[in-house]
């Protein structure tokens, strides 16, 4: 696992952890390394799955991700 921290942004490389529903004020990038990531996005009732899925500010979300390697990028706004 590595965490990389600057001003406004930061970046997660590992395996993803199980999470709640949770919303934040960072622009959240996903990248599955391993194959396609879910993520579930309570504001529009809906799935969506990818290898890179973009998560807007503020929005009610869950990363279905099943141990998956991934890359999060934080952004804020």
């Amino acid at each position: 696992m590595h965490i990389h921290l600057w001003p406004y942004k930061a970046i997660y490389i590992g395996v993803s952890p199980d999470n709640d529903v949770h919303a934040h004020h960072a622009v959240q990038i996903c990248i599955g390394l391993d194959r396609d990531i879910s993520v579930q996005d309570y504001k529009a009732q809906s799935i969506h799955t990818g290898q890179c899925i973009v998560i807007f500010e503020d929005v009610p979300h869950k990363v279905l991700a099943q141990d998956n390697q991934i890359v999060v990028i934080y952004l804020e706004p």
